[in-house]
């Protein structure tokens, strides 16, 4: 099983993206099984905050955001909040994911899709 840690940016951008978007294959790979999504409290906060903006906002209706948030975090795989995570990329408000990645031993770290 492959481990995987996604930007909430990325996850974000399935809410409102086109099924064929690489987020969007991405998250049908966890869906289906192959990959294993892991998240910390942190990233599922950072996600709904994510959701909530106008550009989401105005793409999909309340409920849908809910049952996006509750999907995205039943499939999580749940690890603590790396506490006080060491300097390693230029935004340094990302520098959780790579300590969670490391934590869980994922074998891919998804940090950004351009």
């Amino acid at each position: 099983m492959t481990l995987v840690v996604v930007d909430a940016s990325v996850l974000a951008s399935v809410a409102a993206g086109h099924p064929n978007s690489p987020s969007s294959r991405l998250f049908a790979a966890i869906l289906d099984g192959p990959i294993e999504f892991v998240a910390c409290p942190r990233l599922l906060t950072e996600l709904e905050r994510t959701l909530e903006k106008r550009y989401f906002v105005v793409r999909s209706s309340p409920q849908q955001r809910t049952d996006y948030r509750v999907l995205v975090a039943e499939r999580a795989v749940m690890y603590a909040d790396p506490v006080a995570p060491p300097r390693v990329l230029r935004d340094a408000d990302d520098d959780y994911l790579v300590a969670l990645a490391r934590s869980a031993a994922a074998e891919v770290k998804a940090i950004e899709v351009v």
